[in-house]
Formats: structure tokens, C-alpha cells, sequence
């Protein structure tokens, strides 16, 4: 599986990481990593992240397997993509979900829960608030390992 972080700063940059499992641990790798400049025109940005979703190297097909012995399925998976907004403007997600390209929002804030917001019902994405602290302390946990 895939992942697809856009981070729109200063500058954007995407980076593509993919999940394996091995020896029943998940083992992430940086794959690619590019910047535009922040005057980039957005639409030209959007259609970089939607060539690389419809990207054939980034669909992965797995096994999907039932508990009530029905047959083994097959199921197609595009790379989740993931963008970063600031306070509560989705704007840039939801330009990819109005293309029909699900798209999950996150933003760090200095709260002291997860919350998650629904963006619809049709499986377009939703819009997640991060603490700071836990992003923290998981890097340190990672970083230490």
C-alpha cells in the first residue's frame, strides 16, 4: 500500500511512502520525494496528485479473506492520500474531493484530543485535528526504535 503526504507550506512537497508487511510488522519506505514552489498554480498541483493516484505503480491489489469460509476476494488499492491544512480551512482537500479523489485532511493543533470530521458519505476522505503533543511523542517513540 501506498501513502501520498501533500504538505502545503512555504513550499509543497509531496512525499510517497510505502507500507509493507514483513514478518507480521509494517515496514514503512520513502519512495519519492518533490517540491513545487509555492507560486505553483494549484490546479497544476491537483493534477500531479491525481496522475500519481491513477498511477498503475501505485496500485496495489491484495487478498481479502473471509472468516465464514467464503472464497477469497481481490481488492484494488489506490494510495491514500494524505493533506495538511492549518485551523479549519479544508479547502485544498476538498478540491481533490470534489474531483472524486478521497483525500484525508489533518491538521496539528495544541488541543488535547483526536477529533475526527466526516467530510461526506461517500467515502471521499475526512478531515482529522491532531494534537501536537501525541505527533510528538510518537516521532520520539519512532526516532528511539
Amino acid at each position: 500500500m501506498f501513502y501520498l503526504g501533500v504538505f502545503f507550506g512555504e513550499n509543497i512537497t509531496f512525499a510517497v511512502i510505502e507500507k509493507t508487511l514483513r514478518n507480521l510488522e509494517n515496514i514503512y519506505c520513502l519512495k519519492a520525494v518533490s517540491q513545487f514552489s509555492s507560486d505553483t498554480d494549484i490546479s497544476e498541483i491537483e493534477d500531479k496528485i491525481i496522475s500519481i493516484y491513477n498511477d498503475r505503480k501505485f496500485i496495489r491489489n491484495r487478498r481479502v479473506f473471509s472468516q465464514n469460509r467464503r472464497p477469497a476476494k481481490t481488492v484494488i488499492t489506490p494510495p491514500v492520500i494524505v493533506v495538511n491544512f492549518i485551523g479549519r480551512d479544508t479547502a485544498r482537500a476538498d478540491a481533490l474531493r470534489k474531483r472524486k479523489i478521497p483525500a484525508e485532511g489533518i491538521s496539528v493543533y495544541q488541543g488535547g484530543q483526536w477529533k475526527k470530521e466526516d467530510y461526506s458519505s461517500i467515502c471521499l476522505g475526512n478531515n482529522y485535528y491532531a494534537p501536537e503533543h501525541d505527533l510528538i511523542e510518537t516521532l520520539t517513540a519512532v526516532s528511539k526504535s
